[in-house]
Parts: C-alpha cells; sequence; structure tokens
C-alpha cells in the first residue's frame, strides 16, 4: 500500500519526503476551525486523527483475516480507509454526538483514546489484553475500560468520579498500555 491508507499516492513506491496530507483526507488544518487537526498518532497501518472539537478519525487499512484496527466497525473483507473516518463506538455518547475526547495513541494494530473525564477506550487487536478490557477479545469499534467500583470489574483504573486520581494522559506500546494518573500514579496492561 505504501501509503495510501494515509493520503499519499497509492503508486507502489515509498514515499522519502514529507507530503502534506490534511486536505487529502478530507482533513482541515485551518487554525480556528472545529474540524482542524490537533493531534495525530500512527502505527501499523493504523493513523488516529484528533480534531478540535475532541473528534476521533481513522485511516488505514484492514484485511479480512487481520485484525480490526480502524475501529470503524467490522469490515467485510479487504477495507482500505483513504479518508479519516469519525469512529464511535463509546466515543459517542447516549444522545450519539462525540464524546470530548482530548488524546489518541496507535500501538500495532490497537488505538486508543482519552475523555477529557479521565475515560480510556481502546479499539483493534487485544490479543495479549493490550486493550485493558479484562478478556482478550478484539474490539472493531472503541469501547470504554473498565473502571475500579465498575460491577465485576477487578481494574485498578480509577474510578471517574476519583477527580484528583483522574487519568491525564495514555500512551500505546506495541503490545501494551500505559496511563498517568493525575496523582503520579502509573497503570499498566498488556505483553511487555
Amino acid at each position: 500500500q505504501y501509503g495510501s491508507e494515509f493520503g499519499l499516492p497509492s503508486n507502489n513506491t515509498e514515499h522519502l519526503t514529507p507530503r502534506r496530507v490534511t486536505d487529502t483526507l478530507g482533513l482541515s488544518s485551518t487554525v480556528g476551525t472545529s474540524d482542524r487537526v490537533v493531534q495525530v498518532a500512527g502505527s501499523f497501518s493504523l493513523a488516529v486523527w484528533l480534531d478540535a472539537e475532541g473528534v476521533v478519525r481513522t485511516s488505514g487499512y484492514e484485511f479480512r483475516t487481520d485484525p480490526p484496527r480502524l475501529g470503524q466497525g467490522d469490515q467485510a473483507d479487504t477495507f482500505i480507509s483513504t479518508t479519516a473516518n469519525v469512529i464511535t463506538g463509546d466515543l459517542a455518547d447516549t444522545a450519539g454526538t462525540a464524546a470530548r475526547v482530548v488524546q489518541v495513541d496507535a500501538g500495532q494494530n490497537f488505538g486508543c483514546a482519552l475523555g477529557r473525564d479521565g475515560a480510556i477506550y481502546g479499539w483493534g487487536l487485544n490479543n495479549v489484553g493490550q486493550l485493558g478490557l479484562g478478556d482478550t477479545t478484539n474490539r472493531f469499534v472503541p469501547t470504554q475500560l473498565p473502571r475500579s467500583g465498575d460491577s465485576g470489574s477487578s481494574s485498578a483504573l480509577p474510578a471517574l468520579a476519583d477527580t484528583d486520581k483522574r487519568i491525564t494522559q495514555i500512551s500505546a506500546g506495541n503490545q501494551h498500555f500505559l496511563a498517568l494518573g493525575l496523582d503520579g500514579s502509573v497503570y499498566a496492561w498488556g505483553s511487555a
């Protein structure tokens, strides 16, 4: 694919110099617009884009035999997203509007997002528990991680009501995930 999933020309060559792709992907780079990209993260065949309104978009590719890395739902066969599509899943509230996300990251075949309230969302490959959901089931759409105090949860992540311990930063590794709390606590899950 050599970059076609990220808005680069699809001519089966490597792109050895930087190219502007925001317009190609249908994203804005205009200061003052709500859909202006404010953060981007990339990993294996996945790019995660965050705009000024806290809306998360992804682009990349996945094959039917691949893990679901885009968070855009179950794909029928080979799926190449050459525009940055909005993803929802648990990132949408009950009214269907996007949750306010303040940070995104990407690991190998999975993506993650951090909500302003400290909620963490994950999607994609989960073969070693890297999504922190208490199982090893892959997720096709963003799913909120359980917290301490949630019914049936053994998670050590602080409850959303514990604002003095709220998660303030996330980082995705190859097959693991890290989170930093406001009180300086660090949380880790997945495989080292």
